[in-house]
């Protein structure tokens, strides 16, 4: 069947340090799931609302992405998954809790470099900064 990882995250206000982490977990796997947050899970985690729907994430990963497989991840709490499975994580969450999954998790972890010079959060606040806040509901 080949070697099967996950990525799991909001790709909110889609960006290309979003191409690069998702590029990379590719060379490690032959099949790459995208869990992708629900619009409640990302109010849940980020206490905030996405700017851009789940519909509308998930068809731009789709799109972009379509041998990926895209997981719409709607629960809070953390999931079990197989040890056979590689989980993809940030190398920003090395030595924090990983909480999308149980702490059983056995399996390989591979810690991929994010990109310092561009975040979601960083075009809100340009968003923000320039339009104000409540013209595009950031």
């Amino acid at each position: 069947m080949g070697r099967i990882g996950i990525l799991f995250g909001c790709f909110d206000l889609f960006h290309y340090g979003h191409v690069r982490i998702i590029r990379e977990a590719q060379k490690h796997c032959d099949i790459l799931c995208i869990g992708l947050f629900t619009d409640d899970v990302v109010r849940h985690y980020k206490f905030k609302s996405p700017a851009v729907t789940f519909q509308d994430r998930a068809t731009l990963l789709m799109e972009l992405f379509p041998e990926c497989i895209i997981i719409p991840i709607d629960k809070r709490e953390p999931m079990e998954l197989d040890d056979n499975i590689i989980l993809f994580v940030s190398n920003t969450m090395k030595d924090k809790k990983l909480f999308m999954v149980k702490e059983t998790f056995k399996g390989k972890i591979i810690y991929i470099d994010y990109t310092t010079e561009i975040s979601s959060s960083a075009i809100r606040r340009k968003i923000e900064a320039q339009f104000g806040a409540s013209r595009y509901g950031c």
